[in-house]
């Protein structure tokens, strides 16, 4: 079989797995989400075309896809530097560096705000769905703090 047969039979296969399906449509899912699109209507879109996925299946594809090309363009060199830290949960975003803002002091006037420019959709979900098992630290911590205080004030 010459070698443009067998190119052409390779991209005439289709994938097969829900996961494949959606991984090739992937990259115009996350710029839906980022121009505003609800989950809940690009759902119906998916399974419109036969696509039939749980709303916490595709964020989990989502989650996954996310992790994927995050460390493909980190590695790229892409995204962070070597050099650059990475930001911790608990760590306040003012004083987060970010690797656009290196000539940027760490101070919190509104000129530095700005000039970092604006916040990554991944960043800002990380900030408004905190980890459960984070949390709980936070939670055991607090509780015992507020029994020491208790127990200093006796």
């Amino acid at each position: 079989m010459p070698q443009r047969d067998v190119m052409q039979a390779l991209t005439a296969l289709e994938p097969k797995t829900k996961a494949a399906k959606v991984r090739e449509v992937m990259p115009v899912i996350e710029q839906r989400i980022a121009a505003g699109v609800r989950i809940a209507d690009i759902l119906k879109a998916l399974r419109d075309s036969g696509i039939d996925l749980s709303e916490a299946t595709l964020k989990s594809y989502l989650y996954r896809y996310r992790q994927k090309t995050h460390v493909e363009r980190e590695n790229a060199g892409q995204r962070i530097p070597s050099n650059a830290r990475q930001a911790s949960a608990t760590e306040p975003v003012s004083q987060r560096h970010y690797p656009d803002s290196s000539s940027i002091n760490d101070s919190d006037s509104p000129a530095n705000r700005a000039s970092q420019g604006p916040i990554s959709m991944q960043e800002l979900d990380r900030l408004m769905k905190p980890d459960p098992a984070e949390q709980a630290e936070k939670l055991e911590r607090y509780e015992r703090l507020a029994k020491q205080q208790r127990r200093s004030r006796k």
